[in-house]
């Protein structure tokens, strides 16, 4: 999925709806060894401001 934030691309690898529960799921596909910056990443593109 792709959008944009202040002129910037971003993209999540999946996006889920659950219909019960009025959630989305993200999911961000990495290979390798964890890095801190992806949960940094990952809470950034789904803070509410910012969509």
């Amino acid at each position: 999925m792709h959008f944009e934030v202040e002129g910037d691309d971003l993209y999540i690898d999946l996006l889920f709806f659950h219909v019960e529960q009025l959630r989305y799921f993200v999911i961000e596909l990495k290979t390798g060894t964890f890095q801190p910056e992806y949960a940094g990443k990952l809470n950034f593109s789904v803070e509410p401001s910012h969509g």
